[in-house]
């Protein structure tokens, strides 16, 4: 393979750190004479590096209130964290419905500094987004953070029964007879 075909086939694969740093690997190769084990070395954690910083999960409610009770410094370095990876994945964001202050303060923030970074977020919640303004116990932050994120989106609204619901619904009608 030539490098235009190995190029390729990392797209393909989907190896994107390795094809970002493919070129500046093999002339750091070729200069310092390594084996090749150190420089395919190289390459794989350059793939690991950028994988960990393409996407963040983060359970809203845990992380919220663990910021809540961060100290100034960690408050600046959680929220570097959740601003930095190229998608941020807020699951059910007001399962305990309403949210302290802090929290909703660090999700307007979260929401701003991505948006004006152009960086993707996924929010999960099972409240509609007509009453955030009581969830965050401010309507005007509400729309802020709305507005955010309605701009340029995606908005996927599911309805019927939890899967949870239905699994667990499904075992209890296949419970073997009793004896």
């Amino acid at each position: 393979m030539n490098m235009i075909e190995i190029e390729r086939a990392l797209r393909e694969l989907r190896l994107s750190g390795i094809a970002e740093t493919l070129s500046t690997r093999v002339m750091q190769a070729q200069a310092a004479q390594e084996p090749f084990l150190e420089t395919f070395g190289a390459m794989l954690q350059d793939e690991l590096d950028r994988r960990r910083s393409d996407a963040r999960y983060l359970e809203a409610d845990t992380e919220f209130a663990r910021y809540a009770l961060a100290s100034d410094s960690e408050r600046t370095e959680l929220l570097k964290d959740w601003v930095s990876p190229d998608l941020i994945i807020l699951d059910d964001l007001f399962l305990a419905r309403r949210i302290s202050e802090h929290a909703a303060e660090v999700l307007q923030a979260i929401v701003h500094q991505r948006y004006k970074l152009r960086r993707s977020i996924v929010i999960t919640s099972n409240r509609v987004v007509q009453d955030w303004g009581k969830y965050l116990g401010d309507a005007t932050m509400a729309t802020t953070i709305l507005d955010r994120l309605m701009h340029r989106c995606a908005m996927l609204e599911f309805e019927g029964k939890s899967y949870r619901l239905k699994e667990a619904a499904a075992r209890i009608a296949i419970t073997p007879e009793s004896s």
